[in-house]
């Protein structure tokens, strides 16, 4: 009896991922432009004796200064921006910053019903974490196995860690057997590519289906989260993006002989 499943993260809200966030102007060149004022002293006339000339010269000094100070604004506006755009672009990846949107399941014993769970209404984490972790902890003591792609080094660590953010404590069994060194009910297919070489780089589940001839991916993970607090019809889009991922996760873990 196996039991896959695959989650769907995303980042936490904005006013979250603010107070989070950080950013080191200094090290934007220019920086030290933007404490400073100019100085006409600084102005170096030589043996200049025309007064008007001085004037120009400084006047010019002064344009120079000013549009060298706009330049190191602008770059420190468009620097933290990327920044911005780069941490939340990667804040679904962790538990620290990101969040467990979705979670999908495929028991073996009932491949005609796979297991959508999600909070339809609104949303609410807590509630779906414990409900996943609970379903992951049950499967395993009931002498099920779980398998995912790359749910060892990502899935189930995000999901505890979540859980601990609510005060829910880790599912012994589960844990135990993700502590293991190598956990013999949790079959990641990730890991089980590499056949033992732990050395090897990781493989995406898409680079799989495509080598193996399978479904393939039908949307961009990134946007998950947009589709899923969008619209009707882009939760729904969103919700068979994950159904798809455990159609993917089904058919790749049965060419590698990990289900019959």
């Amino acid at each position: 009896m196996t039991l896959i499943f695959d989650i769907e993260t995303g980042p936490l809200p904005d006013d979250v991922l603010t107070e989070r966030f950080t950013f080191d102007e200094s090290k934007v060149p220019g920086f030290g432009l933007l404490s400073q004022e100019f100085d006409p002293a600084t102005v170096k006339t030589g043996n200049m004796k025309d007064p008007e000339k001085i004037k120009e010269k400084i006047e010019k000094a002064k344009e120079d200064f000013a549009t060298k100070k706009r330049i190191a604004e602008i770059a420190v506006e468009e620097g933290k921006t990327d920044a911005w755009n780069k941490f939340v672009e990667k804040a679904a990846l962790s538990p620290l910053t990101g969040q467990v949107l979705a979670a999908g399941f495929w028991d073996t014993t009932k491949p005609e019903q796979p297991l959508l769970t999600c909070v339809q209404e609104g949303f609410d984490e807590k509630a779906l974490v414990e409900s996943v972790l609970a379903m992951l902890d049950a499967a395993l003591s009931g002498g099920q196995r779980l398998v995912g792609h790359n749910i060892i080094a990502f899935d189930i660590p995000f999901l505890i860690r979540r859980g601990l953010f609510y005060g829910i404590k880790p599912p012994i069994t589960l844990t135990n057997q993700l502590n293991a060194y190598n956990p013999s009910n949790i079959i990641d297919t990730m890991r089980f590519w590499q056949f033992g070489n732990r050395s090897e780089a990781t493989v995406s589940l898409n680079t799989l289906a495509s080598f193996f001839g399978t479904t393939q991916k039908n949307g961009n993970g990134a946007l998950f989260h947009k589709k899923f607090f969008g619209t009707e019809t882009e939760r729904s889009e969103a919700i068979q993006y994950l159904y798809n991922d455990i159609i993917m996760t089904v058919e790749i873990a049965e060419k590698l002989g990990v289900i019959r």
